[in-house]
């Protein structure tokens, strides 16, 4: 995901110091590859790390709270 901003940084940047705001037919390509790459892997990620990890984070919670309860008792 970094990748593709840094990509599509670089290329906004390009365009608007070397090329005086002229966006070249493989700028515009480059940037709506860059973009669209970095969208879809931004989605990716929070679907991952706030819907799919709930799982194994209420189970790390779970097994804390098991682990508190047989410290407390022995």
């Amino acid at each position: 995901m970094l990748n593709s901003l840094a990509g599509l940084i670089t290329t906004i940047v390009n365009v608007y110091t070397a090329r005086h705001k002229y966006w070249s037919r493989t700028a515009i390509i480059t940037a709506t590859v860059m973009g669209t790459c970095a969208s879809i892997l931004m989605v990716s990620f929070f679907i991952y790390n706030f819907w799919k990890l709930e799982d194994v984070r209420k189970e790390h919670d779970r097994l804390e709270k098991e682990a508190e309860c047989i410290s407390k008792t022995t």
